[in-house]
């Protein structure tokens, strides 16, 4: 991946942004970002480079399917296909990942929205802060008017210190 940098972003751009006619299948370049910490990235995965990168977001899906009870090949179908799009969370120093996030984008009257699908890390206080730039990558590269995650409980307090607001209940019972 070539490093690039871009003053396209104004006073907060994205970490990481990808260009291009295509916005899920094109060129990832590197900016610099405000709220990035010198140590973590984050960074969206077209699909034609899912392969080449399965090895570090391969695991969280994995786990995701396996404790949500979703079917591994229908997760691993959708971001093949681009129904969803893999962002991880990485360290360049350690040369590791510590999150994994999935986006489905949706369509509403008021415009095209960002559903956070799947979210899993390790050490959230280290990367958690990269959220924003998650929501600028959204806004700003992908037409989005609204971000929408559905995730776990334990995410509630942090999304609503962050502006979030509980707009649905989803509830489960086993038959």
């Amino acid at each position: 991946m070539a490093n690039q940098t871009s003053s396209d972003y104004g006073v907060y751009p994205p970490r990481a942004v990808q260009v291009g006619e295509n916005m899920m299948h094109s060129n990832i370049i590197t900016t610099i970002s405000a709220s990035a910490s010198d140590n973590m990235y984050m960074f969206p995965i077209p699909p034609d480079c899912l392969e080449g990168s399965k090895e570090h977001w391969r695991p969280y899906v994995l786990s995701i399917a396996e404790r949500a009870s979703n079917p591994l090949e229908e997760m691993e179908r959708m971001l093949y296909a681009g129904e969803a799009q893999a962002f991880l969370v990485w360290n360049p120093e350690s040369q590791c990942s510590h999150a994994f996030i999935g986006v489905e984008y949706r369509g509403s009257t008021k415009g095209r929205v960002g559903q956070i699908i799947w979210l899993m890390g390790e050490d959230r206080k280290a990367w958690i802060h990269l959220f924003a730039d998650l929501e600028t990558y959204l806004r700003d590269q992908q037409s989005c008017v609204a971000v929408r995650p559905v995730a776990r409980r334990g995410w509630a307090k942090f999304l609503k210190a962050n502006g979030y607001r509980e707009t649905h209940v989803v509830m489960e019972k086993s038959l």
